[in-house]
């Protein structure tokens, strides 16, 4: 085992030891021979020549824009507008592109010449100001739909990049006639705004003491009305209160209805008696007329008191009632006298006109009442002292007079209890529609102190907004309006036609544009550097003395050659585009990039022409055409055709370039690093073409080389 591991140590070594025989040979041909070191030399420096000639000629070609012929003609006759004035955009315009030397302006006042010498190449565009100029800018405030234009005529046949130069010198000119335009009008604005400010300031005071009266005298009858109100809720208060009373003196009413049936009652059974009695009389008159009128007169006597005391009780119940009636009545008309309460007072008085019928029935049958006792004691009297012709008397007329006497009372008596009866349940209902009037009242207050609430929130802000207004007026804002209208209007006019100026603030700084391109042109030096080394430098070793040695050794013997001519390449390359003066964060670090960059290309590159020979410098050179528009160097990427975003992504200058700008222009996190790394892999894979694929293609290409 250990003889195996140290016959492959001495393998390796003999290998390593093979191939720096090989470069070590080939470096002393080239020291021996002046005549290859100066070819050599030569293709060493001469692919820097195209970066450094492109990186100046490109170092600051938007510096020199003032020798971009551009023609003007302007037949812009002018307009007048009452808000603008007199306005001539046509003479504004021109006046100023004379004091411009951005662009080298010619005018003309003939538009044909001027067409003849942009198609000539005297001048790269025309541009044309029509007669109609103003009068169109102007036709705006007369409700005009025509926009003004400026007629444009690039002649795009003689440089592609002239042509957007002068794109933006026409947009540039457009941009300024309508800041041209929109100062004149807004100085003229201002002008009319100024005067109204004025005559503003003037009436503001008045408006404002104006609101502040009208505001007082509606905060003084919202207090009129808050007081009604209350005047209102106490009366409500007391309505309350009177029909409680009235509820009161009913319920004693209806405690001494049960008193008045009894004592009626009572009344009513003595004229059954009286009656009973009648009768009984009229049996026994001829036996007893003498004992019978004594007995009659002392019964007659017992009935006149008690109808006396019945008629009393009934006169006083029907004075209470006519009493109560008298007080419902003063209610009925104190609270329900309004449209609202028209159902309840209808059925108000619907109960006290019953009250009044059952007081007079009652009137009536107690006035009837007595009537028939006076005449009953009466007609008793008088039988008592005409006892001797009572008989007969008695018999034809005293009879049938007190029969019918003792009929009507008993009447009578029966109509008043009828009366009761039927007033008994009016209190009842008198009593529910003043319970009624009750809730009605209750809520009617609730209502008058909700408004009362409400009426108080609207006074307090009326008095807030009076105290606004005050406020307002006190911060003059109208004061503040003319002190900021009182301004030149010709600064403010260009102010309001350019109020946005941009500032610009670079993140990674290039102070020129050939700095921005030097990564592009030294990749693509570096790159053609390392194919005319490929190209007019033998790659295959020769010679007796190395005919032993391997493939591989003879493919690390010329590659560490070209490695390093490459490495020294990049130095030349990059030290001279720092020597042009470009802007460069880390000189260092750029320069290491270059190295990396030889190192990934000519891995790359050798690897395909001492592989595929002819076929490979044909691959070499289809690589370079399509990393010139795919490796995002003159534009981005996002700019251009699909087909070219998608190979972007594996093409090697994509990567070199990046590193290369992180260099110049600043370094941004890991970025660096990464594409260096990613050139290492391309390395890597042209070792693993050179060393793995090309022993399997030797006899295929041996044949296309015979």
């Amino acid at each position: 085992m250990t003889y195996l591991v140290g016959s492959r140590f001495s393998i390796i070594n003999a290998a390593k030891k093979t191939a720096f025989e090989i470069l070590a040979r080939d470096v002393r041909s080239l020291l021996r021979n002046p005549i290859a070191l100066l070819v050599v030399g030569a293709l060493l420096v001469l692919p820097g020549l195209y970066a450094w000639y492109c990186i100046v000629a490109n170092w600051d070609p938007y510096s020199h824009t003032g020798n971009v012929p551009v023609a003007i003609v302007n037949h812009d006759k002018g307009a007048t507008s009452d808000l603008a004035g007199e306005i001539n955009i046509g003479k504004q315009v021109v006046d100023k592109l004379r004091d411009n030397d951005n662009i080298r302006w010619q005018f003309y006042d003939d538009e044909q010449e001027a067409l003849e010498d942009t198609a000539l190449s005297i001048c790269w565009a025309t541009i044309v100001f029509p007669e109609d100029l103003s009068s169109r800018v102007v036709g705006i405030f007369e409700g005009s739909k025509d926009p003004p234009t400026i007629n444009y005529y690039p002649n795009e046949k003689y440089n592609a990049v002239a042509t957007k130069v002068t794109d933006s010198a026409a947009q540039t000119l457009v941009r300024e006639i309508n800041q041209e335009f929109s100062s004149t009008v807004n100085e003229t604005l201002l002008e009319k705004a100024q005067g109204f400010a004025d005559k503003a300031e003037q009436k503001a005071g008045d408006a404002g003491d104006t609101a502040l009266g009208e505001i007082a005298s509606a905060q003084e009858d919202l207090d009129r009305v808050i007081a009604a109100l209350a005047d209102a809720q106490g009366s409500i208060a007391g309505w309350r209160d009177a029909a409680a009373g009235a509820q009161g003196a009913l319920s004693g009413v209806e405690e001494q209805l049960p008193v008045i049936r009894d004592a009626l009652a009572a009344g009513s059974s003595d004229v059954t008696k009286l009656r009973k009695k009648t009768d009984e009389f009229s049996g026994v008159f001829a036996q007893s007329l003498i004992d019978s009128s004594a007995s009659l007169a002392s019964f007659a006597s017992a009935a006149s008191t008690n109808l006396g005391t019945a008629s009393s009780d009934v006169s006083a119940l029907s004075g209470s009632l006519n009493a109560t009636i008298a007080q419902l009545e003063a209610i009925a008309n104190s609270l329900f006298s309004s449209d609202a309460t028209a159902d309840i007072r209808n059925s108000i008085d619907s109960a006290l006109d019953k009250l009044r019928n059952a007081s007079s029935a009652i009137a009536e049958a107690t006035e009837h009442a007595s009537s028939t006792a006076s005449r009953v004691s009466e007609r008793a009297d008088d039988i008592s002292a005409k006892t001797g012709n009572a008989s007969a008397t008695f018999t034809n007329s005293v009879m049938p007079t007190l029969s019918s006497g003792a009929a009507d009372l008993s009447s009578a008596l029966a109509e008043l209890s009828g009366a009761i009866s039927q007033f008994e349940p009016q209190v009842v209902e008198v009593q529910d529609v003043l319970a009624q009037s009750d809730s009605a009242l209750e809520r009617a207050s609730g209502s008058v102190d909700d408004a009362k609430t409400l009426l108080s929130e609207i006074s307090t802000n009326l008095k807030g907004t009076a105290t606004d207004l005050g406020t307002i007026g006190s911060a003059l804002q109208i004061d503040k309006l003319a002190k900021l209208l009182d301004i030149d209007p010709g600064n403010l006019g260009t102010f309001i036609s350019t109020p946005v100026h941009m500032t610009t603030e670079e993140i990674f700084p290039v102070s020129n544009y050939g700095t921005a391109v030097a990564p592009f042109y030294t990749n693509l030096a570096l790159w053609v550097g390392c194919f005319i080394l490929a190209s007019l430098i033998k790659l295959e070793v020769g010679g007796r003395r190395f005919r032993r040695a391997s493939d591989s050794q003879r493919y690390f013997g010329r590659w560490l050659l070209f490695v390093i001519l490459s490495l020294i390449q990049s130095q030349v390359i990059c030290g001279v585009d720092i020597l042009l003066g470009i802007d460069c964060a880390n000189p260092a670090l750029f320069m290491l990039s270059g190295a990396f960059c030889s190192f990934a290309y000519m891995n790359l590159i050798f690897a395909l022409v001492i592989t595929f020979r002819n076929v490979g410098k044909a691959l070499c050179i289809l690589l370079l055409i399509m990393q010139v528009p795919g490796s995002s160097g003159m534009y981005p990427i996002e700019m251009m055709p699909a087909f070219f975003q998608g190979i972007h992504p594996l093409l090697p200058f994509t990567y070199g370039i990046d590193a290369m700008r992180e260099a110049l222009c600043g370094m941004n996190g890991l970025v660096y690093y990464n594409e260096l790394g990613t050139l290492l892999v391309i390395a890597a894979l042209g070792l693993v073409l050179g060393l793995g694929l090309r022993p399997l293609l030797v006899n295929l290409i041996h044949m296309f080389d015979s």
